[in-house]
C-alpha cells in the first residue's frame, strides 16, 4: 500500500494498465521464456471529483464474458493528500466490454469500527461458484501509526458491499509469537506499531494476494520480513493457507519466502502470484525508501519479476525496466493473467484519473 509524494511534472496524471518496456523484451526462466506481448489499445479513463484514488487491481468476472472489476483504493477529496491512508476504503468500478468504458459501483469495503479499524489498505478481491466477492485486506488496526493486520471480508446481500469477519486471520498483537516462531521479524511487543523499526522501516504485515478461488482452502502471500540470525530483518515474502474450521476462519502459517536479491531494497510490497504456461511466477514492488514520509522520487522505485523452482524457492528474473515510477504497484489481473495494472500521478495538486493506455499481455512464447 503506497501512495507516491513526489511531484513528477513529466508524467501523466493517474494511469491504469501502464505501458510496459523490459530490455530486450524478455527474462529467461529456467522452464520457459516469459514476456510480454504488446496488444491493442484500450480507451477510456476513470476521473472522479469525489475520491482521491491509488492503489488499484482487476478481476475478471467468473460469469460474465468480457466483464472487467476495478478495485481501488479510495479516500474522499476533502482529505488533505498527506492523511488519505488514514481514511482509506475501497471503491469498485465495473466495465462490461473489458477495460473501454467504466462505471462506479460504490465503496465496497469500508473500516469497521467495531474491530477497532481505522482504514482498510491493500489487498486482493476473488468471486467465489456463485459469482459472490471475497476478499482479503489490510486492517490498519488501533491507535498507533502503522499497526497492521491481515482480515477477511464476505458479500452482503443485504448491505452490498463486503463485510469483515469479527476476527482477524493475522493479527501481530494475538499472534505476536507465533509469528516470531515461524522466523517473521517482530519488533519488541511494546514497541509493534509505533512507527519506524528498527531497519527503520514500518511494519510490514500487509497486501494480501489471494492465489486461488475458494476461500475454505486458498493460499495467501503478503509483503512481510523475515528476521535474520544477526537479529536483523529482511524484507520477504509472508504466506499463509486459509482454512475453514466449524467456528470460522485461520490462517495456517509457514515460514516466510525470502526473495534471493534481497540486499537490493529495504521494502517489498503488493505481492503477485500467478501462473503462465505452467510456471509460476512472482511480482513484487520494491523500495529503498526509509519512512512513509520519504518522498517515493527519492525511494527507487522498481517491480520485480521471480520464478518459482521445483523446490518452491524463487529465482529472480529481473526488474520491469523503462517505466519504473509506471510500474510501481503493478498488479496483474485475475484469473487470467493477461493485464498488467499499475498507476502514477504527478504533483498531487492536480486531478487523479485511472485511464487505460496501452495494454501488454503475459504469454509463454511458444503459445
Amino acid at each position: 500500500m503506497f501512495h507516491l509524494k513526489g511531484k513528477i511534472k513529466s508524467l501523466g496524471a493517474f494511469f491504469l494498465l501502464a505501458p510496459l518496456s523490459l530490455n530486450s523484451t524478455r527474462l529467461k526462466a529456467k522452464t520457459c521464456s516469459f514476456y510480454i506481448k504488446k496488444s491493442a489499445s484500450l480507451s477510456g479513463a476513470i476521473t472522479s471529483k469525489t475520491w482521491h484514488l491509488w492503489d488499484n487491481w482487476l478481476l475478471w468476472d467468473n460469469r460474465i464474458p468480457n466483464l472487467l472489476h476495478r478495485f481501488a483504493m479510495a479516500a474522499p477529496k476533502n482529505v488533505p493528500v498527506p492523511l488519505i491512508d488514514e481514511k482509506a476504503r475501497w471503491i469498485h468500478f465495473t466495465s462490461p466490454d473489458g477495460g473501454k468504458t467504466w462505471k462506479e459501483a460504490g465503496v465496497i469495503l469500508l473500516a469497521d469500527a467495531k474491530n477497532a479499524e481505522r482504514a482498510v489498505w491493500s489487498g486482493s478481491i476473488r468471486q467465489n461458484a456463485k459469482g459472490e466477492f471475497w476478499a482479503a485486506y489490510t486492517s490498519l488496526i488501533g491507535k498507533r501509526k502503522t499497526m497492521q493486520g491481515i482480515g477477511l471480508a464476505f458479500w452482503s446481500d443485504s448491505k452490498k458491499k463486503l463485510i469483515q469477519l469479527p476476527k482477524l486471520l493475522l493479527d501481530p498483537r494475538r499472534d505476536f509469537e507465533a509469528l516470531k516462531q515461524k522466523g517473521y521479524a517482530m519488533e519488541d511487543f511494546e514497541n509493534l506499531g509505533k512507527g519506524l523499526e528498527r531497519d527503520n522501516t514500518v511494519m510490514a504485515l500487509r497486501d494480501p494476494y489471494i492465489y486461488g478461488d475458494d476461500p475454505k482452502q486458498a493460499k495467501v502471500y503478503f509483503a512481510a520480513k523475515a528476521q535474520n540470525s544477526d537479529g536483523s530483518f529482511s524484507p520477504a515474502i509472508g504466506r499463509f493457507t486459509i482454512n475453514k474450521t466449524s467456528s470460522g476462519y485461520e490462517a495456517i502459517l509457514e515460514e516466510p519466502l525470502r526473495v534471493p536479491d534481497e540486499k537490493k531494497f529495504k521494502q517489498v510490497e503488493l505481492p503477485n502470484v500467478f501462473d503462465v504456461a505452467g510456471q509460476k511466477y512472482l511480482l513484487i514492488s520494491t523500495t529503498n525508501r526509509l519512512s512513509q514520509e520519504q518522498s517515493d522520487l527519492d525511494s527507487d522505485l522498481h517491480s520485480r519479476l521471480y520464478s518459482f523452482n521445483e523446490n518452491g524457492e524463487l529465482e529472480a528474473l529481473g526488474r520491469l525496466k523503462g517505466f519504473d515510477i509506471e510500474l510501481y504497484g503493478a498488479q496483474v489481473s485475475w484469473p487470467e493473467p493477461n493485464l498488467l495494472s499499475s498507476f502514477f500521478h504527478r504533483d498531487a495538486s492536480q486531478p487523479r484519473q485511472l485511464s487505460l493506455p496501452r495494454v501488454r499481455r503475459f504469454r509463454n512464447k511458444n503459445k
